[in-house]
């Protein structure tokens, strides 16, 4: 049953029934914001709108959280979503207490390491056009500097050469 009135139209109306006027004959005047009367779909009209309103606002709210995440420096770092990851994959092989259990969960295993692997390809790509990561070359011109900067204040070679391979071995 309708909650709408039902109010009798006649084809010369201009808000009269859409199908009143298809069909020819008399019908009802049509629910305001549609083309039809209660008695042939307003309703279905209405809800339809109601769908399409709530579809967009939905859009426009992840319109709106998306814009959030791209304009945060932190979001061009996949680094969280890898320890997520790995966290994930860690508490899975928590899970098995047996091999019966881990040959259960192996699929599951078996996917989640290649998520985590094409996730740190993926970021590490990301870093390299960001310019966040060092090549070899770029990192021993690095320490070269930092020898130079740091034999201008120790004066004994001993030390500086200590300081050098220490350097040379963090960068392998």
């Amino acid at each position: 049953m309708s909650v709408y009135p039902l109010e009798h139209c006649s084809q010369d109306d201009e808000d009269c029934c859409e199908l009143c006027l298809t069909k020819g004959g008399a019908c009802y005047k049509v629910v305001k914001g549609t083309t039809r009367c209660p008695r042939h779909g307003a309703n279905s009209q209405i809800n339809a709108q109601k769908r399409e309103n709530a579809k967009q606002y939905r859009l426009k709210v992840w319109q709106s959280r998306l814009d959030e995440f791209t304009e945060h420096d932190a979001v061009k770092s996949l680094r969280d979503e890898i320890g997520i990851l790995r966290i994930v994959l860690e508490e899975m092989m928590n899970k098995c207490s047996d091999r019966t259990e881990l040959l259960m969960y192996s699929a599951k295993i078996s996917d989640l390491t290649i998520k985590i692997e094409k996730l740190v390809m993926s970021c590490d790509r990301l870093e390299k056009n960001m310019g966040q990561m060092m090549d070899r070359p770029t990192a021993l011109k690095f320490a070269a500097k930092m020898v130079e900067i740091v034999g201008r204040h120790v004066t004994d070679p001993d030390q500086l050469d200590s300081i050098s391979h220490e350097l040379l071995e963090e960068l392998r």
